[in-house]
């Protein structure tokens, strides 16, 4: 090992105490630092709602809602080690904390011009609730430090969620696993009758989310890009699992999510040969996949998959987007009479009592549109520019940072035609995970670099180097 004389930032030697602080990290807090990381992640495999707690909907914990609470645990026990926040992450937090604000009086507004709607008051607390869960988890990780060998125990965690989730999407798809015997235990009142029902459709593999086979693709999306970014497992093991993955992507029929994996293995493989090789081979072992299980799965899967996603090419076959169209068209008529929804919203959490009695959805089917009508134009401009943020904070060489800036590039596109990136009060645990994405990313780009730093022996990514402008 290197003697130093002093610690290092992301672009030099400098007088910074964190990384003195970080050199000396007792071993024990960076151990159980990873293990509530670990976790977490680990939660992420199952996200349908377990026992309640309570009488109310709202209140049906997921196992990743105890994860999240053992994070805070630790982070508060180890804050002493957590890296300081910089410029661009407090930029990021003051948006979302802003935009938690500003829901509040758009709610209130909502009640008063629509008191018929007063319900989408539960939904709108149920959201916030989420948003600030979610931002936790981003914010306790992404002051962590995470060494290589720290990111593979990670990277195995990741690892066998994939396997989990892909093992239960190919049992709905068979019908080994029927979706609805996962939520036999979910009342029937509230959103959750609403997903019983929806789930009972066979043959589609929606995984253990139970909820849209969409939501499991943008999981997957991420999952999938870190494995693509590891070294371990060997790529022995998760190559093949890649085509697996791919196999239950196709045969969701969801266009969005399709689209978005594509696009994900595109944009992380377009400047490097080796890259497009492996993107290549998993593409090619994908037909060969369907083709010799294609009988095992529930009749007409692969035909309803096939027919779905061609018509992102043939759009004649289906010139509505399965209604998502004329969802569009009620969000947009519905802010063109009501001029004062353009300011300030319809209310959060009651797109679904606006929009219910035209379209008999929840929601207006795109991220974008959804916080228009939600919270109005000076939301939506929040939520845009935090967006953008959010892409700077992946913005390097390393290869983890590219990856996951890949996969968000991907779903941005994705969240045209869904919710992906903003919460719903129907949604799953995603954006939670989407936080825990970039905390991870951050934090072992940060042990990384120290490595390089410190030790003669670390051999730099295949990218070359770590040059990464994170302000100090």
């Amino acid at each position: 090992m290197k003697t130093i004389e002093g610690p290092y930032t992301d672009t030099g030697l400098v007088e910074d105490p964190y990384y003195a602080k970080a050199l000396e990290q007792p071993f024990f807090a960076s151990r159980l630092q990873l293990f509530a990381v670990i976790v977490y992640v680990l939660s992420q495999g199952f996200t349908i709602p377990i026992l309640p707690i309570g009488p109310s909907w709202a209140v049906w914990p997921r196992l990743d809602d105890f994860a999240t609470a053992f994070l805070v645990t630790v982070y508060l026990f180890t804050r002493a080690n957590i890296r300081p926040m910089n410029k661009l992450e407090r930029t990021i937090s003051a948006l979302i904390i802003g935009g938690a604000v500003l829901s509040l009086p758009s709610t209130a507004i909502g009640v008063i011009i629509h008191p018929e709607t007063i319900k989408g008051t539960s939904y709108g607390i149920f959201q916030t609730y989420r948003t600030v869960e979610y931002f936790m988890v981003w914010y306790c990780i992404r002051g962590m430090t995470f060494s290589s060998r720290q990111f593979d125990k990670i990277s195995y965690a990741v690892f066998f969620v994939v396997v989990f989730v892909v093992i239960i999407a190919l049992g709905n798809a068979t019908g080994a696993i029927p979706p609805a015997r996962l939520l036999t235990h979910l009342p029937y009142e509230g959103p959750w009758g609403e997903l019983k029902r929806y789930a009972t459709r066979a043959g589609i593999p929606r995984g253990p989310y139970g909820w849209n086979p969409g939501d499991m693709v943008d999981q997957l999306v991420f999952l999938t890009m870190i494995l693509l970014a590891s070294r371990r497992p060997l790529a022995v093991f998760r190559i093949p699992l890649m085509v697996v993955v791919a196999g239950v992507i196709f045969l969701t029929g969801s266009r969005a999510a399709t689209l978005a994996w594509c696009l994900a293995l595109i944009i992380w493989a377009h400047k490097s040969i080796k890259q497009l090789i492996i993107m290549l081979i998993v593409v090619s072992l994908l037909f060969v996949f369907l083709y010799m299980f294609s009988s095992s799965f529930e009749y007409k899967v692969v035909e309803r998959a096939t027919y779905r996603v061609g018509t992102l090419i043939h759009r004649e076959e289906d010139p509505t987007m399965s209604g998502r169209t004329v969802q569009w068209e009620a969000a947009l008529r519905y802010i063109a009479s009501h001029p004062g929804a353009l300011v300030i919203g319809a209310g959060w959490g009651f797109s679904g009592h606006v929009l219910t009695p035209e379209t008999g959805v929840v929601y207006a089917h795109s991220m974008y549109l959804d916080v228009l009508l939600e919270v109005g134009i000076f939301g939506a401009v929040m939520y845009y520019i935090l967006l953008f943020n959010l892409y700077r904070l992946l913005q390097g060489k390393d290869r983890l940072l590219a990856a996951l800036r890949a996969g968000f590039l991907a779903l941005l596109v994705a969240g045209i035609t869904g919710s992906v990136f903003y919460p719903i009060a129907g949604g799953g645990s995603f954006l939670g995970f989407v936080g825990a994405v970039f905390g991870i990313g951050t934090a072992t780009y940060r042990g990384r670099l120290l490595e390089e730093q410190l030790y003669s022996e670390y051999e730099p990514s295949e990218e070359g180097d770590f040059s990464y402008e994170y302000s100090v």
